[in-house]
C-alpha cells in the first residue's frame, strides 16, 4: 500500500477513535482530512479543494522542492516567505535524506505508485536538511 493511502487510513482511524465521541470533528471534516492525505500527490487542473486540502498539498510542495516549487518565488502568492519560515522554526525538518531514500525506494519498487504521477517529484529530488523557505 503507498504511503498516501496508508496515512490516511491511519489518520481516518485516529481522528473516528479521538474526535468524533467528542463531537470537535464532524464526519464530513475527518472524511476531507482523509480524502485530501489520500490525494495530496495527485496535481488537479480543475475543480475545488478544501482548505485542508490547499495546506496538506503546500506542506508536501514545499518538503518535497521548496519556496520555490515552481520557479523564484512561485509561492508568494499564496503563502508568504516569512510564515514559512516562522513554521519550519517551530517545526524543524529532520531525517531529510532518510525519508527522501524511502520515497526513492517506494518509487522504484512500486512503479505504478501515485508517487510515481508527481511530476515536481520525478524531476527535481529535492529533499534536504534545509529549511524550505531558503530553497530558491
Amino acid at each position: 500500500m503507498t504511503f498516501e493511502f496508508h496515512g490516511g487510513i491511519m489518520t481516518y482511524e485516529h481522528l473516528r477513535a479521538e474526535y468524533t465521541r467528542s463531537q470537535q470533528l464532524r464526519d464530513s471534516q475527518i472524511a476531507n482530512i482523509t480524502q485530501n492525505i489520500m490525494l495530496h500527490t495527485s496535481l488537479f487542473e480543475q475543480g475545488m479543494s478544501s482548505a485542508a486540502g490547499i495546506l496538506i498539498q503546500l506542506s508536501a510542495l514545499f518538503d518535497i522542492s521548496g519556496y520555490g516549487t515552481f520557479g523564484p518565488d512561485s509561492m508568494a502568492s499564496l503563502v508568504n516567505r516569512d510564515t514559512v519560515r516562522e513554521i519550519e522554526q517551530a517545526f524543524p525538518r529532520t531525517n531529510m535524506a532518510e525519508v527522501d531514500q524511502e520515497l526513492q525506494a517506494l518509487a522504484e519498487s512500486k512503479p505504478t505508485c501515485l508517487l510515481n504521477h508527481f511530476p515536481i517529484y520525478q524531476d527535481d529530488r529535492a529533499l534536504g536538511p534545509d529549511p524550505a523557505s531558503d530553497s530558491h
